[in-house]
């Protein structure tokens, strides 16, 4: 008698030690998934936070240089012009404004390399862009080398970028993030209802076996 008596009370702590640990595990649970829903959630700003970083000035031959940007991506490093009196960051804003306001306008693209008084200048549809000088090319590559990179750079920016700002695309985008949250909150859900389903039943049947799920699951 006295042996089921132990019993019996070594059951009933275990249920009740078992009924504390399973809602504090349950809860447990639920934060890491919160966690990964966050930072699922946080993982595509970093396609825009990532190209920010761009903006700060480097050095390319012991002359500073700066990002030229279009829609907050970062297309190529230009460096300071002394013979106009234009600092790195100076002359990377300006290009980039170019750069929107042809994007703006909606016109087709066509990206040209001009060669006017010994000097390699980028155009375009006709219109000046920018002159490649001596510190903007790295290591021995030759100016008009330099030039073709960034005459295919700025045409698969400014092609991309018109793709981007159209309706059709921006629609598409939002609802494909609109499913992608859906579908992990109903996973989410359904997470939580089978693990409070199969909770409860080993509570029920099987008080003496529960304490050792939550290290099985």
């Amino acid at each position: 008698m006295r042996k089921v008596a132990r019993s019996e009370r070594t059951y009933r702590s275990l249920a009740i030690k078992n009924r504390l640990i399973f809602p504090l595990r349950r809860k447990t649970a639920q934060r890491q998934i919160i966690q990964i829903l966050i930072i699922a959630f946080l993982l595509p700003l970093l396609f825009f936070i990532i190209p920010a970083w761009g903006q700060s000035t480097s050095t390319n031959k012991n002359f500073k240089t700066a990002p030229v940007e279009l829609n907050g991506q970062a297309l190529f490093q230009v460096a300071g012009n002394d013979q106009t009196n234009l600092t790195a960051a100076k002359r990377a804003e300006i290009i980039s404004s170019k750069l929107e306001d042809i994007l703006n306008s909606g016109e087709s693209i066509e990206v040209d390399i001009d060669q006017q008084n010994k000097e390699t200048i980028l155009r375009v549809n006709s219109n000046y862009l920018l002159t490649v000088t001596a510190i903007d090319v790295k290591g021995r590559m030759k100016i008009e080398e330099q030039a073709v990179i960034w005459k295919y750079k700025i045409e698969e920016a400014l092609e991309l970028a018109q793709i981007e700002s159209q309706p059709r695309y921006i629609f598409k985008v939002l609802i494909i993030s609109i499913i992608l949250i859906l579908t992990a909150l109903a996973l989410e859900f359904s997470y939580r209802f089978f693990e409070f389903k199969i909770s409860n039943l080993f509570e029920e049947r099987y008080p003496q076996f529960v304490n050792y799920l939550p290290t099985i699951f």
